[in-house]
């Protein structure tokens, strides 16, 4: 005969079990309000000239070092967006964004730079997949990192050395989001993970080297323009 409590025992394994599998079991896409963002910035200062500034989504919350790709749909389109910068800080606290010709194709099925459309938010279904999908907008298929403003959060996924960030990356003397500034050229960490870079960390700081044009795509317009002076 069992007991009360073995009773309650076996039910409370069987609902950690099911809780389990639940939790493990892949999540489907989820909606989200988004607004268009026209001009590339990034809250981890990844140099603009080593992404595809046009596929870039700017999301609430801080940037991870796993889930920095994701899926976004609408209809028969999608896109694959590299999540790596957060949210603006503006009125629409509780907005995703998403880089203008990104938001344009998904609503129109063609590129701002062709043909620009006029809106605000676009709730669609979006879902995080695994970054490879996204290697095709990073220059060498890996995340483009600043040496000069990228530490904390280089910092922070090397504490996570299993992370897709800790074992792809790639450091740049590049001192300016919009790659005004600095040197285009690698870097590595010293065993103190200190950066050394061949002409010396932030060199050409002080200069402005205009090293890789950086263009957005305009709002309304449709046309692309340089990138303003980020320094």
């Amino acid at each position: 005969m069992f007991s009360v409590f073995t009773i309650l025992l076996a039910a409370s394994a069987t609902l950690a079990s099911v809780e389990t599998k639940a939790a493990l079991a892949p999540r489907g896409p989820t909606n989200a309000p988004m607004l268009l963002q026209d001009s590339y910035q990034s809250s981890d200062g990844i140099p603009g000239c080593k992404v595809n500034t046009n596929r870039i989504a700017y999301w609430l919350g801080e940037v991870g070092c796993d889930d920095i790709c994701i899926k976004v749909s609408n209809k028969d389109r999608s896109v694959y967006l590299l999540k790596i910068s957060q949210a603006p800080n503006v009125d629409h606290s509780d907005y995703h964004y998403i880089s203008y010709d990104a938001w344009n194709y998904l609503k129109s099925g063609k590129s701002a730079t062709v043909s620009p459309q006029l809106g605000s938010v676009l709730t669609l279904p979006y879902e995080s997949v695994n970054p490879s999908n996204c290697a095709h907008l990073m220059q060498d298929g890996k995340l483009p990192l600043s040496a000069f403003n990228s530490v904390n959060y280089l910092g922070k996924c090397l504490e996570e050395p299993d992370s897709w960030v800790a074992k792809n990356y790639i450091l740049y003397n590049i001192a300016s989001t919009n790659c005004h500034y600095g040197k285009d050229e690698k870097c590595t960490l010293n065993k103190s993970g200190a950066a050394t870079c061949p002409s010396g960390l932030a060199a050409g700081v002080s200069q402005y080297n205009h090293l890789q044009p950086v263009y957005n795509i305009e709002y309304p317009t449709g046309k692309k323009v340089m990138s303003p002076n980020d320094m």
